[in-house]
């Protein structure tokens, strides 16, 4: 078996972080996101999970974090994790938290409020015209 921090024993829900999301901490910088983004996020949950990490509870961290620039594939990445953790197969129960919101219904207005933050941040128009095919997909799905 395992044995480690990893397998102290939590409440099991689909969307309990993996040992990977669970070492994570929120970015200070663009560069800092990306980096753990490419590196440590690999599966949808890690992914869903780092996102809610890096939203806070606060609305206003991801424009801060993008106030400069988000480029088309980050951006139509982040819409394809927010889709996959919110309206995918481990979509949100009233018992489960993210961004610091319980419930699906209080979980769905702070992905309402993650998607219009991303609106705001620099150069969204130019980024939302290079998302992928995927990307257009998963807004539709929001």
């Amino acid at each position: 078996g395992a044995s480690g921090p990893a397998s102290t024993p939590v409440a099991s829900t689909p969307l309990t972080p993996a040992a990977d999301a669970a070492s994570m901490r929120a970015p200070s910088s663009a560069a800092e996101f990306e980096k753990t983004w490419r590196r440590s996020c690999k599966s949808a949950d890690a992914r869903w999970r780092y996102l809610g990490l890096t939203a806070g509870t606060q609305e206003g961290q991801i424009a801060r974090l993008f106030r400069v620039e988000i480029n088309g594939t980050v951006l139509s990445e982040l819409v394809a994790a927010l889709a996959a953790g919110y309206a995918g197969a481990a979509s949100p129960r009233d018992d489960d938290e993210w961004a610091g919101a319980r419930g699906a219904t209080a979980i769905g207005e702070r992905v309402r409020a993650f998607l219009a933050e991303l609106a705001t941040c620099g150069r969204f128009a130019l980024a939302a015209k290079l998302m992928g095919r995927g990307g257009r997909e998963a807004m539709r799905t929001l």
